[in-house]
């Protein structure tokens, strides 16, 4: 649909931090740099482990998911919408959550810009789309084209093109 934009800016984080963190043994061209840090790193920020088996912030929306809703919250606080799909015994998505955004600054700043609701990649809960559409988690994962977890689409402020 022209209305999302797939961003991989978690899933490239994530890549960094994960080629940064690879053993001495693993096959790497050159050594990665990891990006400069910009805020606070202590404390560490630790994630929440749901009954349902996923990691999740504990400031991350808590929505009635209904994406038309969750977009105009998100304009309203200042922020972007972002859909975060994850699935139970994802290790990338246990990283990005004890890793990624264990760390402060970074916590901070995904905190302060975006509000974030997450889905289950196999969920049944009822998700109203922007068309007005409900359908189950997993299956607005397989009519937004998800594969892979964790999964961030980004949308922009006006949700056109």
């Amino acid at each position: 649909m022209a209305q999302r934009r797939l961003v991989s800016l978690w899933g490239a984080l994530l890549g960094l931090v994960l080629m940064a963190q690879a053993p001495a043994s693993a096959p790497v061209a050159a050594p990665v740099a990891r990006a400069p840090v910009s805020g606070p790193v202590e404390p560490k920020v630790v994630p929440i482990h749901d009954a349902d088996g996923l990691y999740r912030q504990a400031w991350f929306a808590l929505s009635f998911l209904d994406l038309r809703e969750d977009f105009a919250d998100a304009a309203r606080d200042g922020k972007r919408l972002a859909v975060i799909f994850e699935q139970q015994g994802c290790p990338y998505c246990k990283r990005l959550h004890t890793e990624v955004l264990a760390e402060r600054y970074i916590n901070d700043y995904v905190r302060e810009n975006f509000r974030i609701v997450q889905l289950d990649l196999w969920g049944q809960r009822d998700v109203t789309d922007f068309d007005g559409k409900v359908l189950s988690e997993r299956a607005l994962a397989e009519r937004w084209g998800i594969l892979f977890t964790p999964t961030v689409v980004f949308f922009k402020d006006d949700l056109k093109g």
